[in-house]
């Protein structure tokens, strides 16, 4: 009996030290070392992260736990206090919060998306719209709706701050101001958003984050309105898409480095719009020899006309010129007008009083397709463009005006020309191609039960614009005869091609149908197991496809 006394009285003793000591601390442990150090005792449990302990150094909020041994002495530890910040000195609570419960992932390469807000009655407002544009179950019309995001959750961490502040037009600061408040989780691959609760225009900045004036709360918007412009101005700061209207300007240029920009074209007498069409462009002289001066009225001339009697946009090279009171050939008016003052004269007729042509900023050469400094502002009338481009792929073309009036387009209407379009398919391509550097890689939909070592799974754009399944297989992990064989089975002419990823590992990008039907030829091959072949998880986030 006295010894089942003893046992229940350690038994409780050590209870007591368990509710009274570590296992209170609010903390992650981060470090630990032998001796005691300047700190507090886990028994006293008195120690949780909280707004009024000391920070600095490594660990910008912690706090040091001296926990004794059982056979004498103490071991101290240090605590980390998570997303607690730093702020002269002492610890804050964060204002830098997951916007969804459970979902950030910091050991995996995603894109972080940090939000502020401007101008609303409280950070429940602005977070709750923040929430109804992403749409993160893609249940309705968000940003998750939306191919190429749709399902692509994972490749996401969603970050909000938790303070609203007041929307001074100009200044720029609040929200300089706002997004520090998330500089201490050191966060890579950042969009920094600003949803301001105004009416403006929305502007995004390449590769970095973009701002939304909301406007829907005001009534002044519909929902679909603004996360189609959400979509619009990631399009540009994260896909890098340029504009595909044309910009208000008196002059064409040609100032951006399209090598950079893949939604965009250039076009000459031999080829345009390479990076999607194949053949050589319609020549400027179809255009410049069809004859406009049988459309005696501004009428006739501007618009095609129904046999209903109604009238439609124009389909020819034709525009009533204002001061010439007559209708005109365009194209040829413009292309055959290399000087300023007469190029900048030719003005649509009626109401509008658009000018027609537009001329080459200083330092412009000749346009290689239209070969003049002055160029027709559109190429049918005032507001469409006729497709240059030949063989080009799936419904794509080569439609003039992107940003400049010398650059060209893949799609007559898209999201970046009109934010209630559709991406368009090598706008989506654009994106997918960018999308699959980040996240987990899943497997195929219809092949998920599929496991074949050291192999990557991932969707990829069809040429037909379809997604399809896409798989890259690492040749460095298997054993030389199993790869020998895999590489003589699946040959040139099943579209095979090597990558390197900069860290001397081989992967092959093979159609993963190919390659799971392959595999299982070789079942009887062993793979390699060993440690120094597998790749880590950080050399996969760096492979570039």
């Amino acid at each position: 009996m006295k010894k089942r006394l003893v046992f229940i009285f350690v038994v409780l003793v050590g209870l007591i030290f368990i509710v009274s000591g570590c296992e209170q601390i609010v903390g992650r442990r981060v470090s630990v070392g032998d001796g005691v150090r300047e700190g507090y005792s886990c028994r006293q449990g008195q120690v949780k992260c909280g707004t009024q302990q000391e920070c600095g150094g490594n660990y910008p909020c912690s706090f040091v736990c001296n926990e004794p041994l059982p056979r004498g002495g103490y071991v101290y530890s240090r605590y980390s206090c998570g997303n607690f910040g730093c702020s002269d000195g002492r610890c804050v609570e964060p204002k830098c919060r997951p916007l969804i419960p459970n979902h950030n992932n910091l050991n995996e390469n995603r894109i972080n998306m940090i939000f502020v807000g401007l101008n609303y009655e409280d950070v429940n407002q602005f977070k709750n719209r923040v929430l109804d544009v992403l749409d993160v179950m893609g249940n309705s019309s968000g940003f998750f709706a939306e191919p190429p995001f749709a399902r692509n959750q994972d490749k996401f961490n969603f970050w909000y701050v938790n303070e609203v502040k007041d929307y001074d037009e100009g200044n720029y600061n609040y929200p300089q101001e706002l997004l520090s408040k998330c500089n201490y989780l050191n966060l890579n691959n950042k969009q920094e958003i600003t949803f301001i609760n105004h009416l403006g225009r929305s502007s995004a900045v390449l590769g970095e984050g973009f701002t939304l004036f909301d406007g829907f709360l005001l009534g002044e918007r519909s929902n679909e309105e603004v996360i189609g412009t959400f979509l619009h101005e990631f399009g540009h700061s994260f896909g890098s898409l340029l504009d595909e209207y044309l910009h208000s300007s008196d002059y064409w240029f040609t100032y951006y480095d399209i090598g950079n920009f893949f939604n965009i074209g250039l076009a000459n007498e031999d080829q345009a719009c390479t990076n999607w069409c194949r053949g050589e462009p319609i020549p400027l002289e179809e255009f410049k020899d069809f004859d406009c001066s049988e459309f005696e009225t501004m009428d006739e001339c501007d618009y095609s006309h129904l046999e209903n009697g109604g009238r439609w946009s124009n389909n020819k090279p034709c525009s009533w010129v204002n001061h010439l009171e007559e209708c005109k050939n365009i194209v040829d008016l413009c292309s055959s007008s290399n000087d300023q003052d007469i190029c900048s004269s030719y003005r649509t007729g009626g109401d509008l009083n658009f000018n027609l042509c537009v001329f080459g900023r200083e330092g412009e050469n000749p346009h290689p397709y239209f070969n003049s400094l002055c160029l027709p502002l559109r190429m049918y009338g005032v507001w469409v463009d006729p497709n240059i481009g030949t063989q080009c792929i799936e419904s794509t073309g080569c439609f003039k005006g992107a940003s400049s009036a010398a650059y060209f387009r893949s799609s007559y209407q898209s999201k970046m020309k009109n934010v209630l379009s559709a991406w368009g398919y090598v706008n989506e391509k654009i994106l997918r191609e960018k999308l699959v550097q980040f996240g987990g890689r899943r497997a195929p939909r219809d092949q998920a039960g599929e496991k074949i070592p050291y192999t990557l799974f991932y969707d990829e754009f069809g040429e037909n614009g379809e997604v399809v399944d896409g798989g890259m297989i690492c040749l460095d992990c298997m054993e030389e005869e199993t790869r020998n064989a895999l590489l003589t089975n699946v040959n040139q002419s099943q579209k095979v091609s090597i990558f390197d990823n900069r860290g001397s590992v081989d992967y092959k990008k093979i159609n993963s149908k190919i390659l799971i039907n392959e595999y299982k030829k070789l079942d009887g091959k062993k793979f390699q197991t060993s440690n120094n072949l597998a790749l880590s998880n950080a050399k996969k986030s760096q492979l570039q496809y």
